[in-house]
């Protein structure tokens, strides 16, 4: 990749983000609108405080196969970053994107100062992305790029491995891929100005959204950020959608996706992250926040006070209309829960995007059934642990070996359709 020089400052400026999801629908709405506001604002602060390296920590697209619409505003935003003129980029895949789409432009990419990995480089060394910097570029910030470790890339996969085995083998692959390339840094005398690692990946102790689908068999593959060598003065993470450092570790931060992606994140500051660096390591820190131009909210109904609740339900606006979950309580089964919540908030200023029915706790056992949305349809190993519980599968190690199995299958499609 060619670099832009940065010349006469005293700091090398990054913008963290990641998890942008173009493509995403909520309910089978589409979420266009608010991408489109949120890349229009990201180019204003990119300008507007002189930010050196733009870093994009996967998931830049919902789907492997991303819809023209999707393609069309990734690019378009990459044409505005090029024409600033002052900004180089590096971007990685995370689990939902395909390595290979978004590789596809990469040596046209690389002549616009833009570097998009999508696979792990074998060799080290080729991970290491060094940009010039300071009054006669005699300063140097170098760039660790991982990208989404995929399982081909940390295991050999043999037949027979019980969970704790394959466990054992994911966690020891992406310590090896991060230690190997801190171990490079160091063969190359790299390691003495600032260095930043990036990552798409789930650390252990971090707070989950349930539009965040597992990324490795089974759920396995959750680290430790002892993983991350001392040699990164920061370590920029993708996949969690909740902004927030890692605890015990506050040079791991996931910036968060920057506009909710499911009802569960209703409320969140989405935000993000403005760094500052010397020739020393990081000096600053700013999460930068990110207008709400679209309120969500989840509401919860019980059946004997829906007119009451609905009628005094008065939700927040934004600059885009307010979409509303109802989850109904112990609505009867010969009632139309749907078509009453739908005309009764009909002529309010907001649009109810789905009607969730919730059985009411029951005297036996005091729980509640989780109502099913149509999200999960897009979340294999959701809607399997539904047919296995359909099924009767109860006994807890025969249903960890069929959820291994279930995503190995996956896997294996999922990497013939990349």
């Amino acid at each position: 990749m060619s670099e832009i020089p940065v010349k006469g400052k005293d700091v090398f400026r990054v913008l963290h983000t990641a998890d942008w999801h173009l493509g995403k629908s909520l309910h089978d709405y589409s979420r266009k609108e608010e991408h489109e506001l949120f890349l229009e604002w990201l180019i204003h602060e990119i300008q507007a405080r002189g930010v050196d390296l733009l870093v994009i920590a996967g998931d830049i697209f919902d789907t492997a196969n991303p819809p023209q619409a999707a393609q069309a505003l990734y690019y378009e935003f990459l044409s505005r970053l090029v024409q600033l003129g002052t900004c180089s980029a590096v971007i990685v895949a995370g689990n939902h994107d395909s390595p290979y789409f978004l590789e596809a432009p990469k040596a046209l990419l690389s002549y616009m100062y833009i570097e998009v990995n999508g696979v792990l480089r074998s060799k080290p060394a080729d991970r290491l992305l060094t940009i010039p910097w300071g009054e006669d570029n005699e300063k140097e910030f170098t760039v660790a790029i991982l990208p989404f470790l995929r399982n081909q890339d940390l295991m050999r996969g043999r037949s027979g491995q019980d969970q704790k085995t394959i466990e054992k083998e994911l966690r020891e692959g992406i310590r090896r891929a991060y230690s190997d390339t801190a171990e490079a840094l160091r063969e190359k005398g790299m390691g003495n100005g600032p260095v930043l690692a990036t990552g798409h990946l789930t650390v252990v102790g971090c707070t989950k959204a349930d539009s965040e689908r597992d990324i490795h068999v089974g759920g396995l593959g959750a680290v430790n950020s002892s993983v991350f060598p001392k040699e990164f003065d920061y370590v920029a993470l993708g996949h969690l959608h909740g902004p927030q450092f890692v605890e015990g570790d506050e040079r791991v931060r996931y910036s968060g996706s920057p506009i909710p992606l499911s009802f569960s994140e209703e409320g969140q500051q989405k935000e993000v992250m403005l760094l500052d660096f010397d020739s020393s390591g990081l000096v600053a820190r700013q999460s930068l926040p990110i207008p709400p131009w679209r309120k969500i909210y989840q509401l919860l109904v019980p059946w004997d006070r829906i007119h009451e609740v609905l009628d005094q339900f008065d939700p927040e606006s934004g600059e885009l209309k307010t979409w509303v979950e109802v989850k109904v309580v112990g609505a009867p089964r010969s009632v139309d829960a749907h078509q009453l919540v739908m005309e009764e908030t009909e002529s309010r200023d907001f649009d109810v995007l789905a009607v969730l029915l919730e059985d009411a706790p029951t005297e036996e056992n005091g729980d509640s059934v989780e109502p099913l949305s149509i999200d999960v349809l897009d979340e294999p190993l959701v809607v399997f642990r539904l047919l296995m519980n359909q099924g009767g599968v109860e006994d807890e190690e025969t249903r960890s070996n069929l959820e291994t199995t279930f995503l190995e299958v996956v896997e294996e499609v999922e990497k013939e359709l990349a």
